[in-house]
């Protein structure tokens, strides 16, 4: 499944209280957009072993809970 279709469906329910966000090795792929921006209270987002491609957008600097 494509990245943006996922953080598109997650935003409507989850948006302020996605804590965890691990996506590891579960076949996405995609560009990364400025959805992911929107999950202000996310502390941990693993998109290891996928097919992501891109940079890493700007819109990062808003997941100011981020820690890993």
């Amino acid at each position: 499944q494509e990245i943006f279709e996922i953080l598109k469906s997650l935003l409507g329910c989850l948006l302020y209280s996605l804590e965890f966000l691990k996506l590891s090795n579960v076949q996405i792929f995609g560009h990364l957009n400025n959805e992911l921006g929107q999950f202000k209270n996310l502390l941990i987002l693993s998109f290891w072993n996928n097919s992501i491609l891109g940079p890493i957008l700007e819109s990062i600097r808003n997941l100011t809970s981020l820690r890993f």
